[in-house]
């Protein structure tokens, strides 16, 4: 990791801890994903495409994930929205709101196209398969959620 990604990891990490004392560890009552910098990727290349590997233990179709291929990079970003109405101490109702995104870039170190990339998530590992080309073809990638 280099000195400028540790820099940033540090700002992010500092920003998500004062975002959680600000509102009292709402990670306590949803389970949050893990931020850009937390997230691993592992990337293999064959001879015709590149497969990339993404740790996501708690990924769900709720998190409303997109992917996207632009030039070089596969872009992941998510969003989750839950509401839920508790009860206080005194009886009330109160709704209690929830938001989550996450984004990460990976670098691809070939030149990739959208068109007929397959993205799998099984068992807290997204699997993306994409097409080597030779020029960059921007597009979106549609993932299959499997049981």
């Amino acid at each position: 990791m280099s000195e400028l990604e540790r820099f940033f990891r540090d700002i992010e990490n500092y920003f998500l801890n004062q975002v959680n004392q600000l509102f009292h560890g709402y990670s306590s009552w949803y389970p949050a994903l893990p931020t850009g910098s937390e997230i691993n990727e592992k990337i293999e290349e064959k001879d015709d495409k590149i497969l990339v590997y993404i740790d996501l233990p708690d990924l769900s179709k709720d998190h409303k994930v997109h992917l996207s291929v632009n030039r070089d990079h596969l872009v992941m970003e998510g969003r989750l929205s839950k509401e839920e109405n508790v009860h206080s101490n005194s009886g009330k109702s109160v709704t209690r709101s929830y938001s989550e995104y996450f984004y990460k870039t990976i670098p691809i170190p070939a030149r990739v196209t959208a068109k007929g990339a397959k993205a799998t998530y099984h068992r807290g590992i997204l699997k993306v398969s994409l097409n080597k080309v030779g020029q960059f073809e921007d597009g979106t990638i549609h993932i299959n959620f499997k049981a």
